[in-house]
């Protein structure tokens, strides 16, 4: 699954959660020192995980790469107000543990086609940031049916946030 961890604030490397040493090796080394699962586990395919806090909806927000790559690989969204969880979707879904965890979390991004020549698949591999203007950007890779299988193109839009707090992006690219 998807874990919090504690770092070491000069080395960022791991530190036993028990003793407070700083670990010349790798957390999962000791027993029962894996970290605060959040998200995933149960064999479900998380990856490329990035947490953010929105100081304006006091949310904690946990998006996730998941699926088949050649067919629904999306970027799927829980929150929190705790930085430890429960993470919850959209439907109020747990992503901790999920049971037919493809249909968990709130999908923010996923394939889609424009007319019968132009679509994109794979969309994934997320990094959210902000730029010096303030606006919160969404970068992703993605996959077209226009272009050879092992081509990917990058897609950068402006994320916003609902009254309700969930995150959404813009439609078109951010220019």
């Amino acid at each position: 699954g998807i874990a919090l961890i504690y770092v070491d604030s000069q080395t960022f490397k791991p530190v036993n959660q028990k003793t407070g040493a700083v670990l010349d090796a790798a957390l999962d080394s000791l027993p029962d020192n894996s970290g605060i699962q959040i998200a995933g586990g149960v064999g479900s395919a998380y990856e490329g995980s990035q947490l953010i806090y929105s100081s304006k909806t006091g949310y904690y927000y946990i998006f996730v790469s998941m699926g088949d790559l050649n067919i629904e690989y999306r970027v799927g969204v829980g929150r929190s107000k705790k930085i430890e969880g429960p993470y919850l979707d959209t439907r109020n879904l747990a992503m901790k543990n999920p049971a037919g965890y493809h249909a968990i979390g709130g999908k923010i991004i996923g394939a889609y086609h424009l007319g019968n020549d132009y679509g994109f698949k794979s969309l994934g591999g997320q990094s959210i940031l902000r730029n010096s203007k303030g606006k919160i950007l969404f970068a992703c890779h993605s996959r077209t049916d226009y272009m050879p299988v092992t081509s990917f193109t990058l897609q950068v839009r402006e994320m916003l946030f609902t009254e309700t707090g969930w995150p959404v992006l813009n439609m078109n690219e951010y220019y």
